[in-house]
């Protein structure tokens, strides 16, 4: 949005969404994963753009969870 409002000179404010996505990847140690997502989800209570509201893992066999 802010690419065509800035070619035509248009004023635009952008604020980030907030759905941010939390990767784990299948070589990542399950007790830091849960430590870093729980930190994610709860710091600040949503109250900054930080929050990871979709986790997604993927397993050790090249599927999804």
């Amino acid at each position: 949005m802010g690419e065509p409002a800035a070619r035509h000179l248009k004023p635009a404010v952008l604020e980030p969404g907030g759905k941010n996505a939390v990767l784990v990847l299948a070589d990542a140690g399950v007790g830091y994963a849960v430590g870093a997502v729980t930190f994610s989800v709860f710091m600040n209570a949503g109250q900054i753009r930080m929050s990871g509201d979709r986790i997604l893992v993927r397993d050790g066999h090249g599927g999804r969870r």
